[in-house]
Formats: structure tokens, C-alpha cells, sequence
């Protein structure tokens, strides 16, 4: 069908990361594909602009699922992991430690995951009922998700 033929030329062409890194001189051949969106991350919401943002929550279980399905991209996530990309020294190493951060997460997961759509990855998640934000927590970009997620997880076990 055409609308087949469509999405298979889409999936096809290189994402715009791609070729901004294939343009740094990061080999196109050498670097994972980016990630497909995960199957039940619904593609349609009630939309960022119509909804005010401290209803652009999400659960403690859903930020682990869509940092879970990251993860599950082994090769893009590996590649990130291994990328030096807007991370710091370790001054005891004399290199930078080789982690996920959200700036990584951001280009390589929620832009594609999203493009288009007129909605985050929290509306989409909670198309049908926004949900209204109890608590914000804030990370560093440049660092580690893992680590963040593991201390969010750490901290609500404990309570």
C-alpha cells in the first residue's frame, strides 16, 4: 500500500541526529541506527499546547519504563554510553566515564520518539488523562540517567 511504502522510505532515511553526527566525522557506518519507537508508546495526545504543564506528569513507573526502553536499544544506547558527547572529565581518570546522559536521551530518544506529534513523552503516555505533577525533580543533564533512576528507585523503596 502507499501508506506502507511511506513509512518504510521514512524509516529508511537518516534522522536528522544522524546526519548532524555523520557531520561532526563520526562515521555513518560505525554509529547504531537510531532507536524505533517502542510499540506502546502511543503516537497521538491531547497535545503540549492545550494542556497547561503541571499536568505534563508522569509516575515513578512510567519514567522507568521509557528509561527501561531506552536501555533496550543495546546498540544506540552502548554507542551513547561509550560517546563523549557534552560529558566531563573525571578528574581522578583523566576521561570521561562512560554513562547515558539526558542531553544523549533527549537527541537520540525523545526527539525522534516525538517528532511531529505536538506532544511529550509524558502526554503521550497519558493521552487519554493528563497527569497533574505531585513533585518535580530535577537532574543534571550532563550526568548519568542510570544513576538517576537507580537513586529515584532507591528513595521510593525507602519510603
Amino acid at each position: 500500500s502507499l501508506q506502507a511504502a511511506a513509512a518504510a522510505a521514512a524509516a529508511a532515511r537518516p534522522s536528522k541526529t544522524f546526519a548532524e553526527r555523520a557531520d561532526r566525522g563520526v562515521a555513518p557506518l560505525l554509529m547504531a541506527p537510531e532507536p524505533r519507537r517502542p510499540r506502546w508508546l502511543p503516537t497521538t495526545g491531547p497535545g503540549n499546547l492545550n494542556v497547561p504543564p503541571e499536568k505534563w506528569g508522569m509516575t515513578l513507573r512510567q519514567f522507568a519504563a521509557f528509561i527501561a526502553a531506552c536501555m533496550l536499544c543495546h546498540k544506540k544506547w552502548e554507542e551513547l554510553s561509550n560517546d563523549s558527547d557534552r560529558k566531563y572529565i573525571d578528574p581522578l581518570k583523566g576521561r570521561y566515564v562512560g554513562y547515558v546522559n539526558l542531553y544523549q536521551i533527549c537527541d537520540h530518544y525523545v526527539k525522534p520518539w516525538t517528532r511531529n506529534l505536538g506532544n511529550s513523552i509524558a502526554l503521550l503516555m497519558n493521552n487519554k488523562k493528563p497527569l497533574k505533577a505531585e513533585v518535580m525533580i530535577s537532574h543534571a543533564w550532563g550526568e548519568s540517567m542510570s544513576e538517576a533512576l537507580e537513586a529515584l528507585l532507591g528513595r521510593a523503596a525507602a519510603i
